[in-house]
């Protein structure tokens, strides 16, 4: 980076701790506001060396701000770096609000079609799974997968604001979540399919002590492709109704045990 003040790393580490509690003064006026400006006080106290400079910087992030809470960090971190270039005359210090105005929506609603209405699903049925296969340790398959992709965002994504500045913008429309959110939920229905058979397969088995797991897992596994398959296939135009019916009867076929009179 060129120009502008430079932060400390103790400053941008305060910063990005911050980033993690901006909800705990969420209010109906300002919602995020005021935890937004919290976070960001430790880099003003560095930027600013007199106190009438930081009280106006810190006002500026006092204005409506409301966006998914994971994405605000890339967005944190080019409003640290827009301030040290406003600060040393280099950049306007308005563009840090425009910037937080024109993204906060559409981060809002990214963030909510991926991390809640992909990622935690997926997440939570690969735990589910996981405990089905193992116990109570396969919780920990829950907490990795999901906390390894939102921290990925919310320190990543930090470090990234604060090189780039108003440029990681690009960045994080490049990362295509939308897209991502798509994949996500397919491959989540597939898991959802497995857990379905797998479990229903494997109950009488108990039962009966005449099927071993392996053949409820593979049996689980298909169930899984074919519900995979349909969602790929619905997205693609093909009728609804006639492909509901098929992965209906595939699933009646892999979930009914051999031999079975249906």
């Amino acid at each position: 980076m060129d120009g502008g003040v430079m932060m400390g790393p103790a400053a941008l580490a305060k910063v990005l701790l911050g980033s993690f509690f901006i909800q705990s003064a969420w209010n109906y006026k300002r919602m995020q506001a005021l935890g937004f400006a919290a976070a960001l006080a430790p880099a003003i106290r560095e930027i600013y060396g007199d106190a009438p400079s930081r009280a106006r910087a810190l006002e500026r992030h006092l204005d409506f701000f409301n966006t998914h809470p994971y994405m605000v960090s890339p967005l944190l971190g080019a409003v640290v770096r827009t301030e040290e270039l406003a600060a040393s005359g280099r950049a306007d210090a308005a563009l840090c609000t425009e910037m937080k105005r024109k993204v906060m929506g559409p981060y809002g609603a990214i963030g909510d079609m991926f991390f809640w209405g992909a990622l935690r699903p997926l997440a939570s049925l690969a735990g589910a799974a996981a405990v089905l296969a193992w116990g109570a340790p396969g919780v920990v398959v829950f907490l990795v997968f999901y906390n390894a992709v939102h921290l990925a965002m919310r320190i990543g994504g930090f470090v990234a604001g604060y090189r780039l500045g108003p440029a990681v913008i690009d960045v994080v429309a490049g990362l295509d979540l939308p897209q991502w959110s798509l994949r996500l939920r397919t491959a989540a229905a597939g898991v959802a399919g497995f857990l379905v058979v797998t479990a229903a397969r494997q109950w009488p088995a108990a039962a009966s002590a005449q099927r071993a797991l392996p053949q409820e897992v593979a049996a689980g596994a298909a169930a899984a492709a074919i519900v995979c398959v349909a969602a790929v296939i619905m997205r693609r135009g093909f009728p609804r109704r006639g492909s509901l019916l098929s992965v209906a009867a595939a699933l009646l076929a892999v979930l009914t045990p051999a031999g079975a009179v249906v």
